[in-house]
């Protein structure tokens, strides 16, 4: 039963919790993230990088997000007081509608578990979706389950195969957060090797247009099929990438840049977590009009 490579599983009981996590002998130790160690407010993405594992964050101050998990405080949390919520701020849409929570790590684990909920404010039971992807894009394992501000649905997805590498919870179309507590997972001692960079595409503006504004909003997509995305930045600055529904390896981008006058040239990068980049470019000039007065205009016939 304890051998080395041994594929009886066994029954794991986590500290103070109710949920049983069925993961693989032969492999890394269990990591549970509590989420009460940082306070309230604390927005995820490299704060746990130490245990291997990345949230995607495309928070932007003073500016538009929709995938930005963030510690909050939770009448319902499996570990009082904290969870962790999919924040977001959208003045058109209000909420996180169609975008999931996106979590990758740095070698492929056996499996996760956790126990999903969403805010408190949230009334409706839903329907969320977990899914395994490796680092080509595979799908390895997948579970759909309903949930609550109840907090009280505990779920585990294993892949047999020990090859994935992202998580991907989804509440699909609705306007409630995904939410997470006591996340866990077990590195595996499989491989996986991701050999494709990812692609960028600028969807606004044109290239070569014409404004006679002082700022554009670059929009555009990155595909990675991994999901790994690891940086995005517009000429070196950092820019978020939100992860879209059902679209597995696909992130929008919608970026404010200012404008000076003449050309403007924007380098869009995005490299993963194989170090593999991918870029993309746009030139914008900007021009102020020029009017002209006539004051005489005399036509001569010949």
């Amino acid at each position: 039963m304890g051998t080395k490579n041994s594929r009886i599983r066994s029954f794991v009981f986590a500290l103070n919790l109710s949920i049983q996590v069925t993961f693989l002998f032969g492999a890394e130790p269990i990591t549970f993230l509590h989420f009460d160690s940082l306070p309230g407010g604390s927005r995820i993405d490299e704060e746990y990088s130490s245990q291997g594992v990345h949230f995607v964050n495309d928070y932007q101050p003073n500016s538009f997000f929709r995938s930005s998990p963030m510690i909050e405080a939770h009448a319902n949390a499996r570990t009082s007081p904290n969870v962790l919520v999919n924040d977001f701020y959208d003045s058109e849409l209000y909420s996180s509608y169609n975008v999931p929570m996106a979590i990758w790590f740095d070698k492929p684990v056996t499996g996760v578990g956790m126990w999903l909920g969403t805010r408190s404010s949230c009334t409706e039971t839903i329907q969320a979706t977990v899914s395994l992807y490796d680092c080509q894009g595979v799908l390895m394992a997948q579970q759909t389950v309903s949930v609550s501000k109840a907090f009280n649905t505990p779920v585990e997805v294993d892949d047999p195969k020990g090859k994935a590498q992202l998580v991907l919870i989804d509440y699909g179309p609705n306007g409630c957060p995904e939410a997470i507590d006591e996340f866990a997972y077990q590195f595996s001692t499989k491989q996986c090797l991701e050999a494709v960079a990812p692609t960028v595409s600028i969807t606004n503006p044109e290239n070569y247009s014409v404004t006679n504004s002082d700022k554009v909003r670059l929009k555009g997509t990155v595909t990675e099929i991994s999901g790994m995305l690891k940086t995005l930045k517009v000429n070196g600055s950092s820019v978020g990438a939100t992860p879209v529904s059902g679209k597995q390896g696909e992130y929008s981008f919608a970026h404010s840049v200012n404008l000076v006058e003449g050309g403007n040239t924007f380098t869009v990068l995005a490299v993963n977590a194989a170090g593999l980049k991918g870029s993309a470019s746009v030139t914008v000039n900007r021009g102020t009009p020029v009017s002209v007065n006539l004051t005489a205009f005399h036509l001569t016939q010949r």
